[in-house]
């Protein structure tokens, strides 16, 4: 037989079977939601990785602005905004990519993300960050939050001892790119966007948040307000995911 239960610990709903004289129970995940995909910089950190990176490095974020304005403008090539942007990064010294993720884990968690994430898994639901940054601020956070799937918009290419960078990939519309992306994840995990919510708190998730209908949208410090016009529920704080899922 069945029934429901709250667990004292965390108040969060589970569900029993009775297997011959054994009590069995697993979590109770919300009808229909299988996964749930995050938004990094902002929504899980408290500083935006890149402009963390290019300021601790000593470069300048106003050459990097104005390097991808004059991309995305068609002014410049990607070739020629990798060109601008490892020059900025290089004015002081040459990042290898061990100091690369170094400065990355310097990088601020939410102090709530780790036990959102946690009550996410006990709960069964499937995982994913999507980032419109880096890849390897998306590393760093899925290590320390225990998160294994990524996807990143910035992808940087090392040469062989990883002492140097060499490439950089990055596509100009964010919205576009993350939704190619978490196509992708869907078809990987064979769900559909109804079955997923999306948490963030950048602009470059209205596409995600029209797609799947569920968009929980975080109020930090960085969010972009006309995120709030799309969103299915909004949030001071991580933990309150509690509340939803």
């Amino acid at each position: 037989k069945r029934g429901t239960f709250l667990e004292t610990r965390k108040s969060s709903p589970r569900e029993y079977l009775f297997v011959g004289r054994f009590l069995m129970y697993y979590p109770i995940v919300m009808d229909g939601i299988k996964a749930v995909i995050f938004d990094i910089d902002g929504t899980l950190t408290t500083d935006l990785s890149w402009v963390h990176f290019t300021k601790r490095i000593g470069g300048s974020m106003e050459e990097n602005d104005a390097a991808f304005a004059n991309y995305k403008s068609g002014k410049i090539d990607e070739a020629e905004v990798t060109k601008r942007v490892f020059a900025n990064w290089r004015r002081s010294q040459n990042p290898t990519k061990a100091f690369f993720l170094e400065v990355m884990n310097e990088v601020g968690i939410r102090s709530d993300a780790k036990e959102a994430v946690d009550y996410l898994k006990e709960k069964g639901y499937q995982l994913c960050m999507i980032t419109g940054s880096l890849d390897l601020i998306a590393e760093v956070v899925g290590t320390k939050l225990g998160i294994e799937e990524w996807y990143a918009n910035t992808i940087l290419y090392w040469n062989e001892d990883e002492t140097e960078m060499v490439r950089m990939t990055t596509e100009l519309d964010e919205n576009a790119i993350k939704i190619m992306q978490f196509k992708n994840y869907l078809e990987k995990h064979g769900l559909r966007a109804g079955e997923c919510v999306v948490v963030g708190d950048s602009a470059n998730d209205i596409g995600l948040f029209n797609i799947t209908g569920k968009g929980i949208v975080v109020r930090t410090e960085f969010e972009a307000k006309e995120l709030e016009a799309v969103a299915w529920k909004k949030i001071d704080n991580l933990k309150e995911i509690e509340g939803i899922l």
